[in-house]
């Protein structure tokens, strides 16, 4: 009987240690190659196996979102009335625009096949991003080159269509360190952040005042790292395939977090009005993430809603709904 008791208690080791090899080499995968060791495995422990059956509900629209999924096998679809449905299939995540925006689900997410994923507590998701902020760094850089393919697929005007008649820029005094704080605060993609950390980045942001008209940056140009936000005025993306510009105002990084996926411009960028950006660089923005983990969750937050807007479109174009 010991050696029965010791043999099994082996076994339910060495099982144990196969499953959490198999979860490291699975997010090693998945994640790629910008994430610690580390990191990795702490997230390997958190995580456990959950399988559902085709058609089995996994969340309802308007629930409140307490888990992520990583897919290993099978396919989850998410859908609400009126909206085309997303399929998400092995490698993929779901559950993650919502939890990113500390919002219930948008949508009901139902397994079309047999599946099998990975399932994590948002709680423990957080606490893992605010330990490894390489992790953070990563999920940017993942979501960047995710939106970039978008807005391919999409082009410039239908991924940025502007919005209201645009209001010129006061061009005859740079914005001070007060002002260029409001216009971060002001933006969507900073309203969530803590003021300790939007006043760093507003000491590092420099003020551009443009005349209409004027280029900030040609297509194909080498990329230099840097990102420009609208304070005041529209700024138009122009790109030699496409046969009409995208526009963006007040409060938007110009081309989204997109620009951070490539090696040269995609677009050539030039003021539609007397416009005042602030730039600033990338490497600037991780800064002040590493620093200020509520600068990384607002910017999160920002990158599920983009994603969402952009995916929103993508499938109403593959899937035409009628009203």
């Amino acid at each position: 009987r010991p050696c029965r008791r010791r043999c099994s208690m082996e076994r339910f080791v060495a099982e144990s240690i196969v499953k959490r090899v198999e979860y490291s080499l699975f997010l090693r995968t998945l994640f790629g190659g910008r994430r610690s060791g580390v990191a990795v495995e702490r997230v390997a422990t958190l995580m456990r196996d959950v399988y559902f059956d085709a058609g089995q509900v996994i969340y309802r629209r308007a629930e409140a979102s307490t888990h992520i999924y990583f897919i290993v096998s099978g396919q989850i679809v998410l859908d609400a009335p009126g909206l085309a449905p997303w399929t998400f299939g092995p490698r993929d995540g779901v559950g993650f625009l919502d939890a990113m925006q500390d919002a219930s689900h948008a949508r009901t997410a139902r397994a079309a096949t047999d599946v099998h994923a990975l399932a994590f507590s948002v709680e423990d998701w957080f606490d893992v991003l605010e330990g490894h902020p390489e992790l953070g760094r990563g999920a940017l850089l993942d979501h960047a080159d995710s939106v970039a393919k978008m807005i391919e697929v999409l082009g410039v005007a239908r991924a940025f269509p502007g919005g209201h008649a645009p209001v010129p820029a006061d061009l005859r005094r740079p914005p001070g360190l007060v002002e260029r704080m409001l216009a971060l605060t002001d933006s969507p993609i900073f309203a969530r952040a803590g003021i300790q950390a939007v006043a760093v980045l507003a000491q590092r942001a420099r003020p551009v005042a443009l005349h209409e008209g004027a280029e900030i940056v040609l297509e194909s140009a080498p990329r230099e790292h840097r990102l420009w936000l609208v304070a005041q005025g529209e700024v138009a993306l122009r790109r030699s395939q496409e046969s009409e510009a995208g526009r963006v105002g007040p409060g938007a990084l110009v081309g989204g977090l997109a620009v951070m996926a490539r090696d040269d411009q995609s677009a050539t960028l030039s003021a539609a009005t007397d416009t005042v950006a602030l730039e600033f660089s990338e490497y600037d923005l991780m800064d002040v993430m590493d620093d200020h983990f509520d600068f990384s969750k607002a910017i999160f937050a920002y990158m599920a809603r983009e994603r969402g807007r952009l995916m929103e479109i993508v499938a109403q174009e593959r899937a035409p709904i009628s009203s």
